[in-house]
């Protein structure tokens, strides 16, 4: 099954659930130990079996691309918002302040 089959499929509400508790437990454990932190102490933050995480995401890759497609649109809305200032150089203020506050407290990113 193709990467993108995979994310189109509709799953199970428990299939859901679990899929949703383990991108949680990644995005805080990644943020805590950068994304070589170990998918044993994803599963166990998720509090679900290692193999449902690899259910859910075959390689460390496809979890860390669901995690940071969330991130990388925060930027983008932080850029948008940056752009539509009137001032440039507030803008510009704006989106540092605001990557920053978004990687203060993510190793992982």
């Amino acid at each position: 099954m193709a990467r993108s089959d995979r994310r189109e499929r509709i799953l199970r509400r428990d299939a859901q659930r679990n899929r949703d508790l383990i991108i949680l437990a990644a995005r805080d454990v990644f943020a805590e130990h950068g994304v070589d932190a170990s998918l044993e102490a994803v599963a166990r933050r998720a509090g679900v079996a290692i193999g449902t995480v690899y259910r859910h995401f075959p390689t460390r890759i496809d979890l860390i691309e669901s995690i940071f497609l969330d991130k990388l649109r925060s930027w983008v809305e932080a850029g948008e918002q940056a752009l539509a200032m009137p001032d440039a150089w507030d803008g510009f203020a704006f989106y540092l302040e605001r990557l920053c506050s978004l990687q203060a407290h993510d190793r992982g990113f």
